[in-house]
């Protein structure tokens, strides 16, 4: 079965350029990555998506300037058989380094950790664990990851600078 991901962090109130994104790019799963919680709740119910409905699913973990936000610093989720760590990362110091991210994925058992903060792209790996930052939405930065047979593929997008 092959499930492709949504990946989306750091909207800042930029609500066009998520709506934008999830219209364009029709997913399986959405993460969305913190900084901007009602954001993404307020796009989801413009586009009539259930966010505890069945497709697509839809996973939100806290950022730093989600100040009022009772959803989980990280979650720990599990697709296709592979272990993904889901951070925004402003608690492990992913603006100074990623050793923390990535050994903290590596003790929880994931191959993939995704985090934002940064406003930065990035996919890279350490400690056998994928890195993947999607950048920010507020720039029109998201991730697209496709698992499929315990293979991902992982890429970053931006919809401002297709031709």
């Amino acid at each position: 079965m092959k499930t492709k991901i949504l990946v989306l962090s750091d909207s800042h109130g930029r609500v066009g350029k998520m709506k934008k994104i999830i219209t364009d790019n029709k997913a399986d799963v959405i993460l969305f990555l913190g900084d901007g919680e009602f954001d993404l709740e307020g796009v989801l119910a413009e586009l009539e998506i259930d966010p505890y409905g069945e497709t697509p699913q839809v996973y939100q973990v806290r950022g730093n300037c989600d100040r009022t936000s009772t959803e989980a610093v990280s979650l720990i989720l599990t697709f296709g058989g592979l272990r993904f760590f889901v951070a925004h990362g402003f608690d492990l110091g992913v603006k100074y380094g990623l050793d923390k991210i990535a050994e903290r994925a590596a003790l929880e058992g994931c191959q993939v950790a995704l985090f934002g903060h940064t406003h930065r792209v990035c996919k890279e790996k350490k400690n056998n664990v994928l890195l993947f930052n999607p950048g920010s939405v507020a720039n029109g930065d998201y991730g697209l990851l496709t698992v499929e047979d315990g293979k991902l593929t992982a890429r970053n997008a931006s919809f401002e600078k297709k031709a």
